[in-house]
């Protein structure tokens, strides 16, 4: 499994990116049968499409960096873990954002134009019902539904 983890990942793709990825958006805190479910979906989609299943993650809890919760303990798998059980489920590409000034001030619009599409060639994303990401956690279903019509991208939501 190739692991991106240095943010904006275009200066670690080596090559002119025109991959096309089928992507599990989510923190994925110990990648139980819930998450596995998402990663299965990311495979049908990957396989059906002729895509790469990949996962967009990141580092440290949102809890942690966004609402402050240093004593968080919900984390059931550390990174180094997550890591392993992805590249057994037979996931290709990890990319890995850590929770940083810089990326937790990304608007959801382009954390979806930019960095999804743009960036990494999203074809196909998976994300659970209740799903948030972007500054604040404004982005959502009703606003990735909206926004996977304009750009052509199959959205799954599990």
């Amino acid at each position: 499994m190739l692991i991106y983890d240095s943010f904006p990942f275009m200066q670690d793709l080596k090559e002119k990116n025109n991959k096309q990825r089928a992507i599990a958006l989510g923190f994925f805190d110990g990648v139980h049968l819930g998450h596995q479910e998402l990663i299965k979906q990311v495979h049908r989609a990957s396989k059906d499409m002729d895509i790469i299943p990949s996962i967009f993650t990141f580092q440290d809890h949102p809890g942690t960096k966004i609402k402050k919760r240093n004593n968080f303990s919900g984390l059931i798998q550390n990174s180094e873990l997550r890591l392993e059980t992805f590249a057994k489920l037979k996931i290709e590409e990890a990319f890995i954002a850590i929770l940083d000034e810089k990326f937790r001030h990304i608007s959801a619009e382009d954390f979806y134009f930019k960095i999804l599409c743009n960036d990494l060639g999203v074809k196909a994303l998976v994300v659970g019902q209740d799903a948030h990401f972007g500054y604040m956690g404004q982005g959502n279903i009703e606003k990735l539904k909206k926004w996977t019509n304009q750009t052509d991208v199959k959205l799954y939501v599990v």
